[in-house]
């Protein structure tokens, strides 16, 4: 008998070490009770490759109706009906369910309806919410069906514990709910590392603080979490415990940004580069462009002396004046010297653009090609990452606001038009996107996201909402 099961189940990014069942199974040795991570992720990827079937293309719709690609659903259905047979063998008493994006839905109902032995059910991960409202729809509707006894949102890692010892009926210690320096650190063991990586790296999630020091309109993350820093020297226990049971690790810090405090950011790059004189690793995460005032080039050396690579920065467009309005604020001057910084110090860099913002005119958007052009020549950028044409989300500032953008929305949060700009129309910002693909492949970019499935989801828009798109356009033109 396993105490506690937990299952890791399918996700896009085959090639992310998993970052929420390792944590789960640190609360449960935190406990001391047993535990054991399933991941089912893997044995699925293997399935997509022996079909040859692209992993981010096996799964259609995200709703609770989200289904396997028809290719796939037979296969799948009997793969999930041996997940289920290998949970109940172990007999747990809790089965603790990570559901990391909406990708995981169909999986995670279909194995809760075919487990038979006696458990507690806890479900959490970001798929659990509904992708429009952003409320956990899809555990309520399984609560409601008596499927999952309990679900967690956000703060997994003290919730857990506390739900793990109340169905064990066993006492829990006290965590601090305030401190993100929990008193547990992930543990990978149970995992096939090896079936994990990309270009001979395992790439491993670290959480370095939550919540974002920026309030940029067409973003919603300040609605979950307050800004809260983790302390530099915790996570330097938790990247050295690592190191020690993983060889040449790259760290994906999943902060919504990695410089968010600049005093525990310069505090973590002296534990790094201490840490590099003994192992081999390098890091990256979201990063924000600071003036360099705050940020001059002695930071600089340290980023590069501590082996940071790919950088993913939103640098959003190359209008100046449109990352002011939309409340990013750094200036071109400032993205040119973070760009040449990181050429001298050999940091990488993933560089990540949306198209049409309400506000985006001509200029703004000529303004983004010239950006593209100017960079062209630069060795340190890994690649671009063009998001789909904008979406007002909603909990966001723009959608709060959104009649001061004189903007006209549907339940598709692609789908909107602005009287302000009522010339960028869907279809308008369609092919500024294209456009800009077009024009990024020129001048030689590698672009990341932007394969058949983005071209697939924004004709699945143009069919499935064409009403609403006709009805925004006759608005306007009334």
């Amino acid at each position: 008998m396993t105490d506690v099961v937990i299952v890791n189940l399918p996700k896009m990014l085959g090639h992310y070490l998993p970052a929420a069942p390792a944590l789960l199974k640190g609360a449960c040795n935190f406990l001391n009770v047993s535990s054991r991570v399933l991941d089912f992720n893997l044995e699925f990827i293997d399935v997509c490759q022996q079909q040859n079937i692209g992993v981010d293309h096996c799964i259609v719709g995200i709703t609770e109706d989200t289904v396997p690609d028809s290719e796939l659903k037979i296969v799948v259905d009997q793969l999930i009906l041996q997940w289920a047979d290998t949970v109940d063998k172990l007999h747990p008493q809790v089965v603790a369910i990570s559901v990391f994006s909406y990708y995981g839905r169909y999986f995670a109902k279909q194995l809760l309806k075919n487990i038979s032995v006696p458990c507690k059910v806890v479900l959490g991960g970001a798929g659990i919410k509904d992708a429009i409202n952003g409320e956990a729809d899809f555990a309520v509707r399984l609560k409601q069906k008596n499927l999952i006894d309990m679900y967690v949102i956000d703060d997994g890692e003290i919730v857990f514990p506390q739900l793990i010892a109340k169905y064990l009926n066993i006492t829990c210690p006290d965590i601090d709910p305030n401190s993100l320096n929990i008193p547990y650190f992930p543990d990978y063991s149970d995992y096939d590392i090896s079936m994990y990586g990309q270009k001979n790296q395992i790439y491993v999630p670290v959480t370095g603080s939550r919540g974002c020091v920026r309030t940029c309109d067409f973003c919603e993350i300040h609605q979950h979490w307050r800004f809260r820093q983790r302390s530099a020297e915790h996570i330097a226990q938790e990247l050295k415990l690592i190191l020690k049971g993983i060889s040449n690790p790259h760290f994906h810090f999943t902060d919504s940004l990695v410089n968010g405090s600049l005093s525990e950011f310069n505090n973590l790059l002296d534990f790094m580069i201490e840490l590099q004189q003994e192992y081999n690793f390098s890091w990256g995460g979201q990063f924000i462009i600071r003036e360099p005032d705050q940020f001059p080039e002695k930071v600089w050396r340290k980023i590069g002396q501590s082996n940071a690579k790919r950088l993913e920065i939103g640098v959003e467009t190359g209008s100046e004046r449109l990352r002011y309005q939309m409340n990013k604020p750094f200036t071109n001057l400032a993205l040119d010297f973070s760009i040449h910084m990181m050429e001298k110090y050999n940091i990488t860099s993933v560089l990540l653009f949306f198209i049409g913002y309400p506000l985006e005119t001509e200029q703004d958007f000529s303004d983004t090609l010239d950006l593209l052009t100017k960079y062209q020549n630069n060795r340190t950028i890994e690649s671009i990452q063009l998001g789909y044409s904008m979406a007002v989300m909603p909990g966001t500032p723009l959608n709060t606001n959104k009649k001061s953008y004189g903007l006209i929305t549907t339940k598709n949060p692609t789908i909107w038009i602005s009287t302000q700009n009522p010339t960028l129309t869907y279809s308008k910002r369609l092919a500024r996107r294209q456009q800009i693909s077009d024009h990024a492949k020129a001048l030689g970019y590698s672009l990341s996201f932007d394969n058949d499935f983005a071209i697939q989801e924004h004709q699945y828009n143009l069919q499935t909402f064409q009403n609403e798109i006709k009805i925004l356009e006759t608005l306007i033109k009334a």
